[in-house]
């Protein structure tokens, strides 16, 4: 699944608020026992791939491809794939990291006020008003060579060769990357830092977003005059942007006092060992591309090459000490959630800083989760709800890796894929430069196809009811253009803030 589907990159520039006057939340359809509300189809239809959308009904297309995940999600259930170790470890760090988020947000709020003149500040900037485009870049050189294309063939090639190089952007749109007119205040203040001095219909530099990169354009800005006193709905929305950007500050004070608390000491000598051997193992070439495991300890357990073996022998000295506590480098790797913080590999100097912070990250969600625990927020439903939404999700994959591994791919499958896709490659690749690429398209292939018909029985068996009118009620054409009521990416992880309708089923 790609990162960088153009309605996910729109709402992420934009600042997570409480959106007005939301429809009450009603159940569009039932899946046996399971149940798809407008406000999950909304969250979902938004974020979610264009190609999901087509067709003379697209709203009912997409839920169509929510009701199929679901059913096999439900399959994945009857075969125990939920107490896999791989989901499980999913679902206790994500556990983890809404607890530590309900810290952040019952706890560092609470010594949030938003005062007049601040108010006053951001109803002079509201007054500025800005519409803008974006190219969305997963490294610095994409980013670079997207730039250079807008310059010399203008935004819609530049967002031609986006739709042709990512997955799930096929028939991408110049009014995709567009956004309608904005407040400054309601962008990330990233983005607004990098235009707010920008020439009108000039493209700005690579900005580093988020563990990925943009290039912004301001299309058009409009001043318009400021009403003597903001009316019930303006001052509230005023509020929410104040009280949000304090309450990062106050966050951010939060974890510095408690690692402060702690009394957190790292030990030199086995620190800078730890630093160039983790570094020379990561970026090694066998570590590239390796996804979805959650702990460095996991990755190393299954590595056999000599820089996996120098971490190894680094696994009994003492790394970090607390007040309450000691860790080896072992229990480190192994506690250390690189899922939610990866190391950056772009460079050795981002490297260390990110080693650097990580010692802090685990003594805090330890501490956080103790708290979060002890107040009770762990017995939330609406953290119970998130997590169930995941695990249906993790289950889906897990069912559908549990195929993809049933299916068999056969030397003649492989000679007529290539053959019938020929024009995919350039004329003078052969078949055996691209064997590997080939064999993974196969298998993709075979494996939507055995999914597809799995699906025909599921159908058959399962009970399905769709509201007609209640899905006709909703109004999508507003989805894409609005403020989302949530963060979109979960800090530098990448994943989604919601489980997006998968696009390869």
């Amino acid at each position: 699944m790609s990162s960088l589907t153009p309605y996910l990159w729109i709402a992420l520039l934009l600042l997570g608020g409480c959106m007005p006057n939301e429809p009450e939340d009603r159940v569009i359809a039932l899946v046996g026992d399971a149940s798809i509300t407008t406000m999950e189809f909304e969250r979902d239809f938004e974020q979610g791939f264009p190609d999901l959308k087509e067709g003379p009904d697209p709203t009912l297309a997409y839920l169509e491809r929510m009701i199929a995940e679901q059913l096999l999600a439900q399959e994945g259930y009857r075969m125990g794939l939920d107490s896999t170790a791989g989901v499980r470890r999913q679902v206790e760090s994500l556990t983890k990291e809404l607890l530590v988020e309900r810290v952040f947000e019952e706890d560092a709020a609470r010594s949030v006020s938003v005062t007049p003149a601040e108010i006053d500040s951001l109803r002079r900037l509201d007054a500025i008003q800005i519409s803008l485009r974006f190219l969305p870049a997963s490294n610095l050189e994409s980013a670079k060579r997207l730039r250079q294309q807008y310059i010399e063939e203008g935004f819609s090639s530049a967002v031609a060769e986006l739709s042709t190089s990512e997955g799930g952007m096929r028939g991408l749109r110049p009014s995709d990357l567009e956004t309608n007119s904005v407040s400054p205040a309601s962008l990330d203040p990233v983005v607004w830092e990098a235009i707010r001095n920008l020439p009108v219909g000039e493209m700005s530099l690579p900005v580093s977003f988020r563990g990925a990169f943009l290039l912004v354009e301001v299309l058009d800005i409009f001043r318009t005059p400021i009403a003597a006193e903001p009316g019930q709905e303006e001052m509230a929305r005023y509020q929410q942007v104040a009280y949000t950007e304090k309450a990062r500050l106050a966050a951010r004070a939060l974890i510095k006092r408690t690692v402060v608390d702690s009394d957190l000491r790292i030990k030199g000598a086995a620190y800078r060992s730890l630093e160039q051997a983790l570094w020379d193992w990561l970026s090694s070439e066998t570590q590239q591309g390796q996804k979805g495991v959650l702990t460095l300890a996991h990755r190393l357990e299954t590595d056999l090459t000599l820089e996996a073996e120098v971490v190894r022998n680094l696994q009994p000295q003492t790394i970090l000490e607390t007040v309450d506590r000691s860790w080896t480098v072992k229990e480190f790797l192994a506690e250390y959630a690189h899922d939610r913080y990866p190391l950056s590999l772009r460079s050795y100097d981002e490297f260390r800083s990110d080693l650097y912070d990580a010692f802090g990250l685990l003594v805090r969600d330890r501490l956080f989760v103790r708290k979060a625990v002890a107040e009770g927020y762990d017995q939330a439903s609406d953290l119970a709800d998130e997590v169930k939404r995941w695990t249906d999700k993790w289950v889906y994959e897990a069912y559908r890796d549990h195929v993809a591994d049933t299916v068999a791919v056969r030397d003649e499958d492989v000679s007529l894929y290539f053959e019938r896709h020929r024009s995919n490659w350039p004329e003078d690749v052969t078949l055996e430069a691209v064997q590997s690429e080939v064999e993974h398209q196969v298998r993709r292939a075979k494996t939507v196809a055995a999914l597809e018909r799995t699906l025909i029985d599921l159908r058959d068996q399962t009970r399905i009811e769709i509201d007609y009118g209640a899905l006709g009620q909703l109004d999508v054409s507003a989805l894409g253009s609005r403020s989302p009521s949530v963060q979109l990416f979960k800090a530098s992880t990448g994943r989604p803030a919601w489980p997006v309708t998968d696009y390869g089923l």
